[in-house]
């Protein structure tokens, strides 16, 4: 909990500050007809909240880990006017855990119950794809800062592996449909490549990495 305070807190000062970076900025870089396309890391997941795979937490463990890898995220967007770019974004997720718990288990032959140890190793895929639209409200030749909002859905996959006799062990039932709120900043190295970041209530707190383009 303390962890995802403190994210917030410097997603709100990183949202200030490119705000500010805009509005004493000078010309602007997004461009009608314009194509953008981005490849990101996310950071910042949780494996307690939406992304755990759901063991129950009345489980007497003897070991146990998890951790997330992702989200992976890749866009393509396209500017429909000088400010308003509509884009498909999609992100890809994985989250792990392993350990091994102790388990009462009846037997038939003794007429009474067995302790046995059961180890498990379990993965949760999420992929989403959502529909995003971008209004690029900066007016800077170095700097291009957008906010935008998106709607999509996900799409999740769970592999389990245990030894126990109960392969199902309280699994969530993920969100199909999921919104987004977020703003952005890009800044380019050339006509043509440049890097990105992303702030707000997405997958995790902040995404960035590469972003390429094509103004006509």
């Amino acid at each position: 909990m303390y962890k995802n305070k403190f994210m917030l807190k410097k997603t709100t000062l990183l949202v200030v500050a490119l705000v500010v970076f805009a509005t004493f900025s000078k010309a602007q870089i997004f461009k009608l007809d314009g194509l953008y396309v981005s490849g990101g890391y996310g950071f910042g997941a949780s494996t307690t909240e939406d992304n755990s795979i759901g063991t129950s937490s009345t489980t007497n463990y003897s070991s146990y880990q998890n951790y997330v890898v992702g989200p992976f995220a890749l866009q393509a967007e396209y500017g429909i006017s000088n400010k308003l770019g509509i884009a498909f974004h999609m992100s890809n997720m994985h989250a792990f855990e392993n350990g091994s718990y102790e388990e009462q288990v009846w037997n038939p032959n003794t007429n009474s119950f067995d302790t046995k140890s059961v180890t498990f190793k379990n993965a949760k895929h999420t992929t989403g794809m959502s529909v995003r639209i971008n209004n690029h409200f900066s007016k800077s030749e170095k700097l291009d800062v957008y906010w935008g909002v998106g709607l999509g859905q996900n799409k999740v996959r769970y592999n389990i592996n245990s030894s126990g006799p109960h392969t199902s062990r309280g699994l969530l039932n993920a969100t199909p449909i999921f919104a987004e709120l977020y703003v952005g900043g890009r800044t380019y190295f050339n006509e043509h490549w440049g890097a990105y970041a992303e702030v707000g209530f997405m997958k995790t707190f902040v995404i960035a990495g590469f972003v390429w383009r094509n103004n006509k």
